[in-house]
C-alpha cells in the first residue's frame, strides 16, 4: 500500500488570468472602439488587430485544453461567444463605413446632376437674351 497518496489540485485562477481577464480586457477595448473616429479606416484596423488577438488566444486555449472530452469546456464556450461579438461588431463598422462614404459620395454626385440639368434646361427653352449698347455702356463706361 502507498503511504503517500497522489493529490491534484485544479487552479482555476490560472486559467482565470491567462485567459478570462486578457478576453475581457478585449473585449472592453473593441467596445471602446466605437469611440475611434472613421477617418482613414483606423477604427477598422483597430478592431482587426483585436480580433486577431482573440484568435491567438483561441489557439493557446486549444492546446492546453484537453483533447478528449465530452462536452466543450465552459471557458472555449466563453470564448467562442466573445469572439462571435467581437466579429459582429467588425461587420458592423465595415457596414457603418460603407454607408457613410456612400452617403458623403451622393450630395457630390446630386448637386453635379442638378448643374446639367438646370444649363440643359435654360438651353432647351431657347430663351434669347438681348443686350443692348447702352446696357453694355452703363456697365462698363470707359468702352
Amino acid at each position: 500500500m502507498l503511504k503517500n497518496p497522489v493529490t491534484i489540485k485544479r487552479r482555476p485562477l490560472l486559467h482565470v488570468i491567462n485567459f478570462l481577464l486578457p478576453i475581457l480586457f478585449f473585449l472592453s477595448l473593441d467596445l471602446a472602439s466605437f469611440f475611434i473616429s472613421d477617418h482613414r479606416g483606423e477604427k477598422l484596423g483597430f478592431k482587426v488587430t483585436v480580433l486577431l488577438a482573440i484568435s491567438v488566444l483561441l489557439v493557446i486555449l486549444n492546446d492546453i485544453l484537453p483533447a478528449m472530452s465530452n462536452r466543450t469546456p465552459l471557458i472555449a464556450t466563453y470564448c467562442i461567444v466573445i469572439f462571435a461579438l467581437m466579429l459582429l461588431s467588425l461587420l458592423e463598422t465595415i457596414l457603418v463605413t460603407y454607408l457613410i462614404e456612400k452617403d458623403e459620395f451622393s450630395p457630390q454626385e446630386n448637386q453635379e446632376s442638378k448643374q446639367k440639368h438646370t444649363k440643359t434646361k435654360n438651353c432647351d427653352k431657347g430663351e434669347k437674351h438681348q443686350i443692348s449698347k447702352s446696357h453694355i455702356n452703363a456697365l462698363v463706361p470707359n468702352l
